[in-house]
């Protein structure tokens, strides 16, 4: 896990609190379908709790959302424009294999 930073040293200063995605190290295991906010229709905004999270302290950062008895994510670009992005749904037992992938890098 990646160490906090320095305040004043990043545009988003770490907390040092949540984990911290590896950058990808080959090649990707899995490639994730992402779809933009707007255009994603099994966004249920109302009906998402956040089980897990990473550090906001980069330009992108990753939630896990239980969504009505289903799981995804949503990925967070912090740049000139905040895109917000999902991809999922997915079952239980395969959404926390495809977040330990993301965590590790393996999956994007």
């Amino acid at each position: 896990m990646a160490q906090p930073t320095e305040p004043g040293t990043e545009e988003w200063p770490c907390p040092g609190f949540a984990v911290h995605p590896s950058l990808p190290a080959g090649l990707l295991e899995v490639s994730l379908d992402w779809c933009e906010e707007g255009r994603y229709t099994h966004h249920c905004p109302n009906r998402q709790r956040v089980i897990d999270y990473t550090c906001a302290c980069s330009e992108t950062s990753y939630e896990l959302l239980g969504v009505g008895g289903r799981y995804q994510f949503r990925r967070i670009r912090r740049s000139n424009l905040k895109v917000v992005a999902y991809a999922g749904p997915w079952q239980r037992v395969r959404a926390v294999e495809l977040w330990r992938l993301l965590l590790k890098g393996e999956a994007r």
